[in-house]
């Protein structure tokens, strides 16, 4: 992104940054979950994948901080069945998605996509926490 590189901004995603094409399911980027990620969704018509895994059947939480002045939704899939959403926080809202653990392992899909309002030049974060069954 040229505005990444206006500001200083590293534009790579090994550093914890979206770098497009993430707008499909197969060009998801992986996002551990130890790792806040950063993205900005560029149009009303963009979307963002991401991708992590869940070894241990662990209950989850996805969470997504949008810009101040946009509302965006958080939709989580395993495979290309969506299990969950959260889309009605409102503008400038974060959204999130709790997970319990259900007898399944494997990775899930996180698509970040913009629901209304301004500010698509900002960045907004994600970030996915793994909890671990007792």
């Amino acid at each position: 992104h040229a505005a990444w590189d206006a500001v200083g901004v590293p534009n790579q995603a090994g550093q914890g940054f979206e770098v497009e094409p993430t707008n499909t399911l197969g060009s998801s980027i992986y996002m551990s979950t130890t790792v806040t990620r950063y993205g900005r969704i560029a149009s009303s018509t963009d979307t963002d994948w991401f991708s992590f895994s869940d070894p241990s059947d662990s209950d989850f939480l996805v969470s997504l901080t949008p810009p101040a002045g946009a509302d965006f939704d958080l939709e989580l899939y395993r495979g290309t069945a969506l299990v969950a959403a959260s889309r009605n926080a409102g503008v400038g809202v974060g959204e999130s998605i709790e997970w319990l653990a259900d007898g399944r392992t494997g990775i899930y899909y996180v698509k970040v996509l913009w629901r209304s309002g301004t500010s698509l030049a900002d960045f907004y974060s994600i970030y996915a926490t793994l909890y671990p069954m007792p």
